[in-house]
């Protein structure tokens, strides 16, 4: 600031302040006299005063402001590095991500192709066990036309015991009569008893009961299964072996006693009975109860049949309802895989798939049912186990042909 025009001096010895213009006695001063205040500038204490609190201010601003600029230089600093470390960690989990997708299509494969070797070998033991069969039958009623047509072990014995003595007879040339040789009854019919075993490549064998059981599959779910279930008869056509129930705005435990009700009918056949809900149960608010339901579904399932697979569905991450409800979702999903683990079934966790096919288009405008999209990917997966349960691609070929 460029010091004003000083106008002179006052009365009686008085200096002007070149800063407010105020008089001041010389006394105020460090002037002798003043000719002397004339030559030198002059600053009134109250202005002396408040320039040297403005640079006090001003040296305190500075430093104020070089301590912001090094904390913004740190803060900077430690950005850069955060943001490096998440491209490296989105670089990793893409990868992840990607040999996840690959181990899962992997296993699909093996278990589909494990499941037409499982078919294949039903297809070749099943009628094997059959002629088998046939042909030891036909052998005992060979051996026992004098009996009245009953074919009884004995009967064959007692033929072979007359087939070994007569041969006995003709090589020796001895004239006795049966009776004379009792001994050679048992190494006769050991000796048939070894052709009728090995008469045949293939030995008769007990087929287990499990094998020779049709097969089915019951998937049921809650309002989702809808579009979901299009996908899976698409891909199953009408084949009678796979039943698709829909239960609008019911919960979990009504879902379990509808495949309950199912599995009964039929509760003789090896069953997959795969369960899709909860949705319902965290949106009224009883997502507490919802690991009590399946495991009480469980229980139920096992006691209907002694042949039953179980594959419960996920609770799907739905959207716009709230904190309280994602929480709630969470919550349920990971009491369903501990669950899983302790009562030995199996978890389809549904999230992959709403991951695969995209958040923001994995449902419709309510947040809360799927997406064709979504359906689509769900379908395909529970349809291609289905398929694998049932034996795999070749028997629904089969069956179209």
């Amino acid at each position: 600031m460029a010091p004003r025009k000083r106008s002179g001096t006052g009365d009686e010895g008085q200096v002007q302040c070149q800063e407010c213009l105020r008089w001041c006695f010389l006394g105020e001063t460090m002037f002798e006299s003043v000719a002397d205040a004339k030559k030198a500038p002059f600053e009134c204490r109250p202005c002396e005063r408040t320039r040297q609190g403005f640079d006090r201010l001003e040296k305190q601003m500075n430093a104020r402001v070089k301590e912001l600029e090094g904390c913004l230089r740190e803060e900077r600093e430690a950005r850069e590095a955060l943001e490096a470390q998440v491209a490296e960690l989105d670089k990793a989990g893409q990868a992840k991500t990607a040999q996840l997708v690959r181990t899962v299509a992997e296993l699909e494969e093996a278990r589909e192709k494990q499941a037409q070797l499982e078919k294949r070998v039903e297809e070749l033991v099943t009628p094997a066990a059959g002629d088998d069969a046939s042909a030891w039958a036909q052998n005992n009623e060979r051996h026992a036309g004098g009996n009245g047509g009953n074919a009884d072990p004995q009967g064959v014995t007692d033929a072979a015991r007359t087939s070994g003595v007569r041969q006995r007879r003709a090589d020796s040339g001895n004239k006795e009569s049966p009776e004379a040789a009792p001994g050679s009854g048992g190494s006769a019919a050991r000796s048939l008893a070894a052709v009728v075993n090995h008469s045949s490549p293939r030995t008769p064998a007990k087929v287990p009961a499990k094998d020779q059981r049709r097969r089915q599959v019951i998937v049921v779910g809650d309002s989702n299964m809808a579009r979901v279930g299009e996908v899976i008869k698409g891909r199953v056509g009408d084949d009678e072996r796979v039943k698709v129930s829909k239960l609008p705005g019911k919960r979990v435990g009504e879902v379990m006693q509808q495949a309950k009700e199912q599995l009964w009918d039929r509760m003789e056949d090896r069953s997959l009975v795969v369960v899709m809900g909860g949705v319902n149960d965290v949106l009224q608010g009883r997502g507490g109860g919802f690991a009590k339901q399946i495991a009480k579904g469980i229980t139920e399932l096992r006691a209907t049949s002694e042949d039953v697979q179980i594959a419960v569905c996920t609770v799907p991450e739905v959207q716009k309802q709230g904190v309280h409800v994602e929480r709630a979702v969470v919550t349920a999903n990971r009491e369903l895989c501990t669950l899983g683990k302790t009562m030995k079934f199996e978890v389809v966790n549904l999230n992959r798939n709403l991951i695969r096919a995209g958040r923001n288009r994995a449902f419709v405008s309510d947040g809360i049912h799927f997406s064709n999209r979504l359906a689509e990917h769900v379908g395909h997966r529970l349809a291609a186990r289905a398929v694998a349960f049932l034996g795999g691609g070749q028997t629904f070929k089969k069956k179209a042909d």
